[in-house]
């Protein structure tokens, strides 16, 4: 389902809306798809003179964060989506703020949410 589908089905507050599994892991899908591209290609353009002294060129244009490490950070609801997509929700302790850390990894991506209590 694309997310003009779902804002179609969504758009007039209905008293329900129905969700498979399936639906679930192609929403999953699209956005671990779309991580995964924008990792493959992001890198730090350089370009101009190389400093030799230095080792760089003139010019640079690099990206901020690790393009090794790729994760999803969800709001609510990831009890929920580990359960669609067939992923064994775990727990490892974080800070004071949000001393719990759930996550799973599907598709080579770490899904994770904070919380301040425990899941049930």
């Amino acid at each position: 389902m694309t997310k003009e589908e779902y804002m179609k089905i969504s758009e007039n507050d209905p008293d329900e809306i129905n969700l498979t599994d399936a639906d679930v892991i192609e929403w999953l899908d699209s956005i671990v798809d779309a991580l995964n591209i924008t990792t493959e290609n992001s890198y730090t353009l350089s370009w101009g003179k190389l400093n030799h002294d230095e080792g760089e060129y003139e010019n640079n244009i690099q990206p901020c964060g690790s393009h090794d490490y790729r994760c999803i950070h969800i709001y609510t609801g990831i009890d929920k989506l580990a359960k669609a997509v067939g992923c064994e929700l775990d727990c490892k302790e974080w800070d004071r703020q949000y001393p719990y850390y759930y996550f799973f990894k599907y598709k080579g991506v770490e899904i994770f949410q904070l919380e301040k209590e425990e899941l049930e």
